[in-house]
């Protein structure tokens, strides 16, 4: 949202190249949308002031910086991660991305989730994420978005407010409305995302550590990420850690880690798993692959958005789609607190207090103090290096 911010100030303040209810017409689609909302804003902003181009040349300028600073940082763990100065540094840097992780998870929980069922769906969500087999688990991810989606849908139905006829926009004017927005470039371009989608799911003949793997993985994966950039660590990890082990467990939270203290979205973590699976050229890939669908699905949608705003059936799939997205996140904490844990036979009563204390010291600092990441992440890895 600072970026957002800043955008705004430029966009509209400044520059007066948009009008205001634009922009938070922008916003409000983002929010809606899979993928990162600040890079999904910006080309919303290129796509209304120059078309695809602009949303391309948007998009390309505000995620460049991120990725010469992760390519940097990556080529510099690989090399120097294994030495234990760095290792002690990581230890301490481990719990605090957990307790960011959690305290992203308790605001989304507080603003979404307010009635029994919703907690028993979300209770039933978390269950399910960890009795599911570790090979099934990325189906189980889509599965759960889908089922929990469908389910929201059926309740705002049942509830007797609205009518099946009503999904479309509420009218048959916004009915004919959407189909003369579906023009033929849009409908290719529909049609283009889904085939990501699949192309993800379905094994190709292809090496599974070459770029064709890493792009359809990415790709497709970006289309699911509703509720923002931490969604992506359960997914990502069931796929690049347990069926493909691109990565070890650690090495996965440690890109993690990296991506809170780049700036830009937390998915340019894609990049260093790109990086260490295919060199640079495999993390520019994975980077395109992770941005570029959910910005064109920005575009596409942004030719809708007077329908998209007004469907009560839209908002009633991603209210059940959220409580499934909150399930991901807090399953995704759970992981990487026990990843934290110190292991058997290491100097297990400093190693405990230590992670319980910035852990517990991190969500404090977050929750009620709302201390900015980029200063959590470096206090923590500091306690590590001494106490580690």
């Amino acid at each position: 949202m600072s970026l957002v911010s800043m955008i705004e100030t430029q966009v509209v303040e400044r520059r007066k190249w948009m009008a205001e209810e634009d922009m938070l017409d922008g916003v409000a689609l983002a929010s809606l949308l899979p993928g990162p909302m600040a890079v999904n804003t910006v080309a919303y902003v290129g796509y209304r002031l120059r078309g695809g181009l602009g949303a391309l040349v948007g998009a390309t300028a505000v995620l460049l910086p991120t990725f010469i600073f992760m390519a940097v940082l990556t080529h510099f763990y690989f090399r120097y991660g294994s030495l234990p100065e760095v290792e002690r540094v990581f230890s301490g840097i481990l719990p605090a991305v957990a307790a960011i992780v959690l305290s992203v998870c308790v605001k989304m929980a507080g603003k979404n989730i307010k009635t029994p069922s919703a907690w028993a769906a979300f209770v039933g969500a978390v269950v399910v994420l960890f009795l599911v087999p570790k090979a099934s688990r990325v189906y189980a991810t889509f599965g759960l978005v889908a089922v929990y989606g469908i389910a929201g849908y059926l309740i705002w139905l049942i509830s007797g407010k609205k009518t099946p006829d009503a999904a479309g926009g509420g009218t048959a004017a916004g009915a004919a409305a959407l189909k003369r927005a579906m023009t033929p470039g849009r409908i290719v371009l529909c049609i283009t995302l889904v085939l990501i989608v699949l192309l993800g799911l379905v094994p190709l003949p292809v090496k599974p550590d070459g770029y064709v793997s890493l792009m359809t993985t990415f790709g497709s994966m970006s289309l699911t990420l509703f509720g923002g950039g931490y969604v992506f660590i359960p997914m990502i990890q069931d796929v690049v850690v347990e069926r493909y082990a691109w990565l070890t467990a650690r090495e996965f939270i440690d890109g993690i880690a990296l991506g809170q203290v780049t700036p830009g979205p937390i998915l340019i973590s894609a990049a260093f798993i790109g990086q260490k699976v295919a060199g640079v050229v495999g993390g520019l890939l994975s980077t395109i692959a992770i941005f570029a669908p959910p910005a064109a699905l920005m575009v596409l949608m942004a030719g809708m958005l007077d329908q998209i705003k007004t469907s009560m059936a839209v908002q009633a799939v991603l209210k059940g789609i959220r409580i499934a997205v909150i399930g991901l996140i807090f399953r995704a904490f759970l992981n990487i607190f026990m990843l934290a844990w110190p292991a058997e036979g290491t100097d297990s009563l400093v190693s405990v207090i230590m992670v319980l204390a910035v852990s517990a010291g991190s969500f404090v600092a977050l929750s009620k103090f709302k201390v900015d990441i980029i200063w959590v992440i470096p206090l923590s890895g500091i306690i590590g290096f001494i106490f580690g």
